[in-house]
């Protein structure tokens, strides 16, 4: 949720009379800010915290209560939080325009020399055991189809079409052993 309530376009691109639980989520982030910002108030700052903790406790069972037919993971697993905010962003149709990202994935066997193009359109990227990490061209090691070569053997390299207003990356990683270079979008 902090995600999207930090994300200061998205929050003005969604309408407030909007029923969606996006909206929801900002809604109640809005109000238990204001809350807590609230110097006129006769509560005490101890007071004001408490409320705006209720009001953001509240939204947060709310909307796990509403993702609870989606999720295919357990509450309180590392994983818990990006399936929660892949279905939250995935069933507002809206939201889901402004994250899905096309892009394809150019498979490349160093063993056998097989070679495949992946597209795909999906609101999150997830990437395994990420070689390189560089926007414009991630490298990112598969298991081949082929001949079964191990991850090592496997490359593959990453365009992606930047068409969505915002894109998340999820990287998932055996080992730390992945190395960042500083990068710029343009």
């Amino acid at each position: 949720m902090s995600l999207l309530v930090h994300n200061k376009t998205l929050c003005h691109s969604i309408p407030k009379d909007s029923s969606t639980q996006t909206a929801k989520i900002l809604m109640s982030y809005e109000k238990a800010i204001s809350i807590f910002n609230d110097h006129s108030s006769d509560k005490s700052i101890e007071e004001r915290l408490q409320n705006a903790k209720d009001i953001l406790k509240s939204i947060q069972e709310s909307v796990l209560e509403y993702l609870k037919p989606f999720l295919k993971c357990d509450d309180g697993k590392p994983d818990s939080a990006f399936c929660s905010l892949l279905n939250l962003i995935s069933k507002d149709q809206e939201v889901k325009k402004k994250f899905n990202v096309r892009y394809a994935w150019h498979l490349i066997c160093k063993k056998c020399l097989f070679s495949t193009v992946r597209n795909y359109e999906k609101p999150i990227i997830t990437f395994n055991e990420v070689k390189h990490f560089i926007p414009n061209s991630p490298v990112s090691l598969w298991k081949c189809p082929k001949c079964d070569a191990p991850n090592k053997k496997f490359a593959s390299n990453t365009k992606l079409y930047l068409s969505a207003s915002y894109f998340i990356l999820r990287m998932v990683q055996e080992k730390e052993n992945l190395m960042l270079k500083s990068w710029i979008l343009k």
